[in-house]
């Protein structure tokens, strides 16, 4: 066993493994291009609501909206397939928000795309991420003015349970759901996210940008739980635990114990995790 585990680390030299973030993606309406003193990027730090990582810069040219080229960077800050667009003619403003203290608050709250400004712009916009990989989603819509209390916005997630959500209030300091932003899930078969924001009342209706995260599905060959992927790595750790009732043991009845069972088990779901 012990041979057979060694020829296997050797085989690992200059494998890489997926990451469980690799569709998992933070966007922030970005006008740093117009006004880098008050508008700019959060840091990749920055968790907001969701997950820390690389935070996409989305901005307007002319009310197009401008993607990363080759496509949106997943937290990693890797290249995925996913874009984000909308479907009308609007645009995105740099709003100071001096009552958001932290700089990084303030990074994603103070730009924004506007809706229906003194009917400059429609009372409706869809957002659209396509080119997702399919899976269960967490869905997070930021929108919010912190000088305007009024201000009160309807988010949906089109296929999703909860439904249109309402967003706005007072500032209390840092992101509380309800109030700076919404939650939604939504199972993608399509490789896409369609979002309808819709203003509800107040003079000023932002969206300031959003956070989804891929959840990954039950998977128990995964043993090492944390890259959604069953793969040479779980084959060791199953091998390490041959016998005992340690990782690995619950993949395939009959016995409790890791054995051939829980073998042919694991390399029966050899590759990515699905849902």
């Amino acid at each position: 066993m012990k041979r057979i585990i060694q020829a296997l680390t050797i085989a690992l030299v200059g494998c890489t493994t997926s990451s469980v973030f690799a569709q998992s993606m933070n966007v922030d309406f970005d006008m740093s291009n117009e006004e880098p003193e008050s508008c700019f990027l959060p840091t990749n730090d920055y968790a907001a609501a969701g997950n820390a990582g690389h935070w996409n810069s989305i901005n307007n040219i002319f009310g197009e909206m401008i993607n990363p080229v080759g496509g949106l960077r997943d937290l990693n800050g890797d290249t995925t397939n996913a874009i984000v667009d909308y479907d009308d003619e609007t645009a995105a403003f740099c709003h100071l928000n001096p009552d958001i203290v932290d700089i990084n608050h303030r990074a994603l709250l103070s730009d924004a795309w506007y809706l229906g400004y003194l009917g400059k712009f429609p009372d409706v916009i869809t957002f659209q991420f396509t080119g997702l990989q399919n899976g269960t989603y967490e869905v997070i819509t930021y929108a919010f003015i912190a000088e305007d209390a009024s201000s009160i916005t309807s988010i949906d997630v089109v296929g999703s349970p909860e439904g249109p959500l309402l967003s706005g209030g007072e500032w209390t300091g840092s992101p509380v759901e309800g109030v700076t932003h919404v939650v939604h899930h939504v199972d993608v078969t399509d490789g896409t996210i369609t979002i309808p924001a819709t203003k509800i009342a107040g003079l000023d209706n932002m969206v300031n940008g959003f956070q989804l995260t891929l959840i990954p599905p039950d998977c128990p060959a995964d043993i090492d739980g944390n890259d959604n992927d069953v793969n040479v790595f779980d084959l060791l750790a199953l091998l390490s635990a041959w016998g005992t009732n340690g990782a690995g043991a619950g993949i395939a009845a009959p016995t409790d114990v890791v054995d051939v069972f829980d073998l042919l088990g694991l390399l029966g779901a050899w590759g990515q995790c699905s849902n």
